[in-house]
């Protein structure tokens, strides 16, 4: 039991409740080339990507990359992503390409497949100007555009480039901002997931299959009592961080 603190990709064997939402979303990744993840605060973003989605996608041979917008997110993307090529072995330098499609095609080999995540993404809006999230955002259409092939083009026009894939997550109070994207990613809020509060079947998973990993077996009516202190009574559901304290 992990507290206020969130799950990292080590801590695959003991993230339970989420196995659902993990699959979920690593199809969405797989099936878009930029996908939001949203939810309340403390619903456990943050976890299922590093414990329940990146696991999986190392499984399929995918790198993944994770990103925080801190500061200039084109720079952090990056640094992170040159950071975890090295981390492979590559000698790789900084291109200094001009535009993200310049940098991704200097430092990936064509057969690549990367997935990039960028997490608390509502830094993004809380810290940075309108000039540099336009630029962002422009960035991101210009190389999406430049990756996808226009629909109805026959096969042999698609464009030989490295598989890279986005996930962007953040708070649900901060979806409506996305909107400021729309002209340049029609698409983006179409391709989401929310993730929500913990039903009583989960929750008693999250409760009782850690325990049982350490040879503990908790008392059915233990696990009732639990459920029903911590069930917010209106919505039905329990919120993770609640459970994780207790």
């Amino acid at each position: 039991y992990k507290s206020l603190d969130y799950y990292e990709s080590d801590d695959r064997d003991i993230f339970y409740g989420r196995q659902i939402e993990a699959v979920r979303c690593f199809r969405l990744a797989l099936s878009h080339h930029l996908t939001v993840l949203f939810g309340a605060s403390g619903t456990g973003k943050t976890s299922l990507l590093k414990a329940g989605i990146m696991p999986r996608l190392w499984e399929e041979d995918y790198t993944t990359a994770y990103v925080r917008a801190l500061g200039d997110p084109l720079q952090a993307v990056r640094a992170e992503v040159l950071q975890v090529l090295r981390q492979q072995g590559r000698a790789v330098a900084d291109p200094q390409a001009n535009t993200l499609r310049g940098f991704f095609h200097a430092v990936l080999a064509a057969d690549d497949r990367l997935v990039i995540f960028l997490d608390q993404f509502e830094e993004f809006f809380l810290r940075l100007g309108e000039p540099l999230r336009r630029r962002f955002w422009a960035e991101l259409a210009a190389f999406r555009d430049a990756t996808v092939p226009d629909a109805g083009s026959p096969p042999e026009s698609a464009r030989t480039e490295p598989e890279v894939r986005f996930v962007i997550s953040l708070r649900e109070d901060f979806l409506a901002s996305l909107d400021e994207a729309r002209a340049s990613i029609p698409e983006l809020l179409g391709d989401s997931y929310r993730l929500t509060n913990l039903s009583d079947d989960k929750a008693s998973t999250v409760i009782t299959e850690p325990a049982a990993r350490a040879g503990i077996t908790l008392a059915p009516e233990l696990v009732t009592t639990l459920l029903d202190e911590l069930r917010d009574r209106e919505a039905g559901t329990i919120a993770p961080p609640q459970l994780q304290i207790v």
